[in-house]
């Protein structure tokens, strides 16, 4: 049978190659159940409760931690857990290295005047990181505002103030 390009190419770094990459396997901190149990292990009396919306290759839940909302951010390490390079060309993931670099800048930003959730505990092991629910203050996500058309002109030009002092605190 002839092979359609799917089959034959697939991403490996910056080049191609014919293998396929394996299934997905299921890590320890791989369904909201485990990583829930993991957390436990490590001390945090935590309960996840609904997954949010917001991850493109995270999982983003509301949870409660000694009956105070946060978030819980997971990353599946996939470089490492669920597949082995090569990927396919339409994979897409977010590895260890850059789930934890996102932790520390907000890490970084909670000193200046950019108001960031405050990180509670972060396991860089799983790529996991419990942080403040600024919802309760009434926060929104960003991205819900700009596509219901609902970001105002005063907030984008205190966004372009934000983004150009992350620029320079990012140089330092």
């Amino acid at each position: 049978t002839k092979n359609s390009i799917m089959d034959i190419y697939h991403i490996k770094q910056l080049g191609y190659c014919t293998k396929k990459p394996r299934s997905r396997k299921a890590t320890k901190c791989s369904t909201p159940e485990k990583l829930n149990k993991y957390l436990v292990k490590k001390g945090l009396k935590i309960s996840l409760s609904n997954q949010l919306k917001g991850g493109v290759d995270s999982q983003v839940y509301s949870a409660e931690l000694s009956g105070v909302k946060v978030i819980v951010k997971h990353t599946e390490d996939r470089s490492l857990h669920v597949y082995n390079p090569p990927f396919s060309e339409i994979d897409f993931f977010v590895d260890r290295e850059n789930h934890n670099l996102d932790t520390r800048i907000l890490k970084k930003l909670s000193s200046t005047s950019i108001k960031v959730p405050k990180i509670i505990s972060h396991f860089p092991e799983v790529t996991t990181t419990v942080m403040d629910d600024l919802r309760e203050e009434g926060f929104e996500l960003m991205l819900d505002k700009i596509i219901h058309d609902e970001l105002s002109i005063e907030t984008a030009v205190s966004l372009g103030e934000k983004l150009a002092e992350l620029a320079l605190i990012s140089r330092k």
